[in-house]
């Protein structure tokens, strides 16, 4: 099942072209998008704890947090197309 994940991570991990490289090539990653710094929104039917471990395997250094956008229980200042993704799950 699609889930929507928030993946945080710090400069010390990775550059945004090196965490966008590592998302399109990541097998299970359905879409992702960016509109604030050091943070995605990520489509994924992978868990959270299968993100991380691929990130972590990829950028061993840093920190990175990554967790479910839930459904009912969220709230923020993002753009539309950003809305748009997380309540689709990335279906347009």
């Amino acid at each position: 099942m699609r889930k929507a994940y928030l993946l945080i991570y710090n400069s010390a991990a990775a550059t945004r072209g090196q965490v966008n490289a590592f998302l399109d090539a990541c097998e299970g990653v359905i879409t992702w998008r960016f509109d604030i710094d050091n943070s995605y929104y990520v489509i994924s039917e992978l868990d959270a704890t299968d993100i991380y471990r691929s990130f972590r395997g990829t950028f061993p250094r840093g920190r990175v947090f990554i967790t479910e956008i839930s459904s009912s229980n969220r709230q923020g200042w993002i753009t539309e197309r950003s809305w748009g993704l997380i309540k689709k799950k990335g279906l347009e």
